[in-house]
C-alpha cells in the first residue's frame, strides 16, 4: 500500500484542520500513473464547505499539478513513442554525467 493511501484513508470524517494537515502532506508525493486520480480528489475538495480545507486544497492542487502534468505528459509520450518521449539536449547531458 502506499503512504498517500495511507493518508487518504485518514481523511474521511476528520475535523477541517486534521484534513488541512493532510491535503498539505499530498505536495511531497511524486506524480505516478495514478496521481490523476489525486488531482480529481484535490479538485473536489476545492469545493469544501470549510474555508480552511478550500484554501489548502487550492494550494495543494497549484503545487501538485504541474508535477502531474508533466508527468503525465512524459508517461504518455513514452508509451506512444512520439516526440515527448525522447530526451531532451539537456537530459542527454545530465545522461551522459
Amino acid at each position: 500500500m502506499r503512504y498517500i493511501d495511507d493518508l487518504l484513508a485518514l481523511y474521511p470524517g476528520k475535523d477541517p484542520f486534521t484534513r488541512k494537515f493532510l491535503l498539505a502532506q499530498i505536495v511531497d508525493q511524486p506524480a505516478d500513473p495514478y496521481s490523476g486520480e489525486l488531482v480529481d480528489f484535490l479538485w473536489g475538495e476545492t469545493r469544501s464547505t470549510e474555508s480552511v480545507v478550500r484554501r489548502q486544497a487550492r494550494h495543494t492542487l497549484g503545487q501538485y499539478l504541474p508535477v502531474h502534468t508533466a508527468f503525465s505528459f512524459r508517461f504518455q509520450g513514452q508509451q506512444s513513442g512520439g516526440v515527448l518521449g525522447q530526451a531532451t539536449p539537456a537530459e542527454r547531458l545530465l545522461a551522459r554525467g
